[in-house]
């Protein structure tokens, strides 16, 4: 750990790094295909924009593209849909971190880097697609692949797509892996008791529907076990059961009205006798969503209903509540598309578990050095953390960048 002298060095050293990286001449994967800058699709990445996000449900492939031509090398075979180039691209975030608590404790490090992901994705056909994210080094996470998955659109000429593989659930308007905040969305990690599932990735299949109204239907069949690694008996699933999860979403002008649902159940086993007992859980709650010009307010609630996440304890009979609040305002300013944005970010979190007891404040401000290379600072006052007083304030600024 650094002394409290140190902290000024330390920040100079790491604007100065900052501000001497070479300039990425080339931009992501797909910016490279199209010949398209990053700010079509991220109004400041990773954050996507309504064209990026309609690019990403249409097969990252835009509508007016001579598809067969300008996407596969043509060797003759008409069922060969063989890319020209294999599109590549990779993120980083480093970070250097401050924090004070309440104990009198405080710490400081370089958080560099605190991730690395290798990013590919594009058209196989027409209609089919392809996304991979392999992750490198991240404090919660391990390595090895994020998201990998296929997508079939307008299946039987219709407005229904499929995704099959190992992806982020969809639960709502939040993102982790779009998030603009270093602070992450705290519900999205709850495992109550001894639960092992939390909204977050997994495997399985998903169905999308849009109807003419407005109105997007998500519908999702998942193992529930998360990302953790397969079994000796070559299973990922870790018991028998699956998990299902619905979401549904109406556009009426700005606003963006959201309810999903989730159910599944799962076998738990006790670490010190090797018992096992299975748990029911479910999940409900609204978002919102409301576009202003340049601003947009998110809002999300979610309320998780476990019915025997503990055993051997007067939770057989009683089941164990949570709750969460997230709330979110992004604010793009400075030209179109915005080179500066500022967002605050609060998250609460209630549970029956004490221990999972969590509120948060954040206030972010990036502003892009290059449309692929991005500064940013926040502060977050984090009055609870994991059910105890916390009064911590952390302190981080860093650098983003897509190569």
């Amino acid at each position: 750990m650094f002394g409290h002298k140190s902290i000024p060095y330390a920040l100079s050293l790491a604007m100065i790094a900052w501000m001497s990286v070479s300039p990425c001449l080339a931009i992501p994967a797909f910016s490279r295909k199209h010949g398209l800058s990053c700010s079509m699709c991220h109004s400041s990445f990773p954050q996507l924009n309504k064209y990026g996000r309609d690019f990403a449900t249409n097969s990252f492939k835009s509508d007016e593209e001579n598809f067969k031509h300008k996407t596969y090398k043509d060797i003759g075979d008409d069922n060969l849909f063989l890319l020209k180039d294999l599109p590549l691209a990779i993120r980083t975030e480093m970070y250097f971190d401050f924090a004070t608590r309440s104990s009198d404790e405080t710490s400081d490090e370089f958080k560099v880097p605190w991730a690395l992901k290798l990013l590919s994705g594009g058209d196989l056909g027409y209609d089919i697609a392809y996304y991979v994210s392999f992750f490198v080094g991240e404090f919660d996470q391990q390595t090895g692949i994020e998201q990998a998955l296929l997508r079939f659109n307008n299946l039987f000429g219709s407005n229904l797509d499929l995704i099959v593989g190992q992806f982020q659930m969809p639960f709502g308007i939040f993102r982790h892996n779009l998030r603009p905040t270093f602070q992450d969305y705290l519900f999205y990690k709850v495992k109550p008791g001894e639960s092992s599932t939390a909204l977050s990735y997994d495997r399985g299949i998903a169905f999308q529907y849009w109807f003419d109204m407005g109105l997007e239907l998500t519908a999702s069949i998942s193992n529930g076990s998360g990302l953790g690694e397969g079994e000796l008996a070559e299973n990922f699933d870790i018991d028998r059961f699956k998990h299902f999860s619905v979401h549904l979403t109406q556009r009426l002008g700005p606003v963006r009205l959201g309810l999903f649902a989730y159910y599944g159940k799962e076998e738990l086993t006790r670490a010190s006798d090797g018992q096992k007992w299975n748990n029911e859980l479910n999940l409900w709650g609204p978002d919102i969503s409301l576009a202003m010009g340049k601003a947009e307010l998110n809002l999300q609630y979610i309320q998780r209903r476990d019915i025997k996440p503990t055993y051997g304890t007067t939770r057989e009979t009683s089941p164990l509540f949570s709750q969460g609040f997230i709330a979110q305002a992004i604010a793009n300013v400075l030209n179109d598309p915005a080179q500066m944005q500022v967002v605050l970010l609060f998250n609460y979190v209630d549970s029956d578990d004490p221990k999972i007891r969590q509120e948060a404040y954040s206030a972010n401000i990036s502003y892009l050095l290059l449309t692929n290379l991005k500064l940013v600072a926040e502060y977050t006052f984090a009055r609870v953390r994991d059910g105890l007083e916390a009064n911590e304030h952390r302190i981080t600024v860093g650098v983003l960048s897509g190569i």
